[in-house]
């Protein structure tokens, strides 16, 4: 059974991934190591984050037709 993933589909797992990672697991060892800097780490955190998702917008808006595997190498 093959199942297909659409670029949104893709796009909307990637979000939710990295949201996940940034904001719920990795805060308290932030709070621990950081200390009063925890804004700062948090918001570095957050702008690598934007990158990630706007790499991964732009590789599907290259071409709309195919999912993320069937782009053509550049």
């Amino acid at each position: 059974m093959k199942i297909k993933i659409t670029n949104g589909m893709l796009l909307a797992v990637v979000i939710n991934v990295i949201y996940a990672k940034a904001i719920g697991v990795t805060q308290g060892i932030v709070a621990r190591q950081a200390g009063g800097d925890m804004w700062l780490v948090t918001l570095l955190s957050t702008m690598i984050s934007i990158v990630v998702i706007l790499l991964v917008v732009f590789i599907i808006k290259r071409s709309p037709k195919e999912n993320i595997f069937q782009q053509p190498a550049p």
